[in-house]
């Protein structure tokens, strides 16, 4: 009788070691939600090519990230002129930063006098989806020049 209560117990060590333990794994799952905020904080125009015509605008939009420590989103930004001529431009952004300002170097676009509108938006695809925009409104007087339009941007 020994004998089976023996065999019966190494029979059942045997069972239990074979059962792979489920304690111990940990699950981790980000809830935390990322966004982006951005604000057109200036825009006018200026002679920013050295041509001797203030035909070029430059605007500053600060762009604010949260949720994550490295974020990847899709910006739009375009300059409407007066007639509703509209230059758009979308560039694909990658930082680790969490707070930056984009300045815009829009060269020979301000043809034309009147109201210009500056739209930006962005879309952050990171995790969820997080959108903003932000417009801003403001009067060059009439420019010149003749050159082809262009737009450089740096943070």
């Amino acid at each position: 009788m020994k004998t089976s209560y023996a065999i019966l117990f190494i029979t059942t060590i045997l069972a239990l070691s074979m059962i792979p333990p489920s304690f111990g794994r940990v699950s981790i799952n980000n809830t935390r939600e990322q966004t982006i905020s951005i604000n057109i904080t200036f825009a006018n125009y200026t002679d920013l090519d050295g041509d001797g015509f203030q035909d070029d605008v430059y605007a500053e939009v600060e762009v604010k990230l949260d949720g994550s420590s490295a974020y990847t989103f899709e910006y739009n930004v375009t300059l409407t002129l007066p007639s509703g001529l509209s230059f758009s431009y979308k560039f694909i952004i990658s930082t680790n930063y969490q707070s930056f300002i984009i300045y815009h170097y829009f060269f020979d676009h301000a043809i034309e006098s009147g109201w210009y509108t500056l739209n930006a938006e962005a879309t952050l695809n990171n995790g969820g989806r997080s959108t903003t925009s932000n417009t801003f409104v403001f009067d060059p007087p009439g420019g010149s020049g003749g050159s082809d339009p262009d737009l450089v941007i740096s943070t």
